[in-house]
């Protein structure tokens, strides 16, 4: 789609999208005042769907693996290349690494590749739980070794004490001279 009015001189729209792709659209513009560059793909979507009905699960994930493929990403500080120079450097990953840890992260959209946030988000929240369950691991196992340490240091002021009141004993047996 491309239109003209007095307020700037040309601009385009361009929708890519099919049904396939769980109904999700990019677009992106080219405003003619701006030297027809074309701005970066934006993905909308009409609907995210995850009706149960829709599915045929095929069982649960390891919410390590999500961690794992999280812990794969390299984070970038970067400008894009339209950025003018006084803008801070933005944050993120890049699409050509993260597709090597999963496919499901990244589309090609026209020549562009773009990120595809919703699995991203599901590692995410994979690795939210992962470390969730580490953490309560780790509280379990704290306690046990407090409990043993709170043992042991029973046993050692025991070992002490009782070393202590046998060396009261033989001094007093050698001062009595028995």
């Amino acid at each position: 789609m491309a239109f003209s009015n007095s307020n700037f001189s040309s601009y385009a729209l361009q929708i890519s999208g099919t049904y396939n792709s769980a109904s999700r659209y990019f677009a992106r513009s080219q405003n003619g005042d701006n030297g027809g560059a074309w701005q970066p793909w934006r993905e909308f979507t009409m609907a995210a769907v995850s009706d149960e009905r829709l599915k045929d699960v095929k069982g649960s994930f390891n919410v390590e693996a999500g961690l794992d493929n999280i812990n794969r990403m390299e984070f970038k500080l970067f400008r894009y290349k339209w950025d003018k120079p006084e803008r801070s450097a933005r944050r993120g990953v890049i699409a050509q690494q993260i597709m090597q840890i999963d496919k499901e992260y990244v589309k090609d959209v026209g020549e562009n590749m773009v990120l595809d946030q919703t699995p991203m988000l599901l590692d995410a929240l994979a690795a939210i739980k992962a470390l969730r369950q580490r953490d309560e691991d780790n509280k379990v196992r704290i306690a046990a070794l407090e409990m043993e340490q709170d043992r042991l240091q029973a046993s050692v002021s025991s070992l002490i004490a009782a070393g202590s009141a046998t060396k009261e004993d033989t001094e007093s047996e050698s001062v009595s001279g028995k």
